[in-house]
């Protein structure tokens, strides 16, 4: 994960929506695979929380990978 810039501001950090917006039988999102407590979380997040959430998208599974 790259460093942090400290001069980061909120809305320097885009978000992962890509408008596909339903979520699948995990509760996960189809388009950007966030729950919906990241999604109304995001436009108050921090830049480090922000940062987080994309890090645990990373490690999710991509859509339609079944366990």
């Amino acid at each position: 994960m790259p460093s942090p810039d400290p001069g980061e501001s909120e809305a320097d950090i885009p978000s992962p929506c890509i408008d596909i917006c339903r979520l699948d039988g995990r509760g996960l999102c189809i388009g950007c695979r966030r729950t919906i407590e990241e999604i109304m979380e995001w436009p108050r997040a921090a830049a480090a929380r922000k940062r987080d959430i994309l890090h645990a998208l990373a490690l999710r599974e991509p859509p339609g990978h079944s366990r």
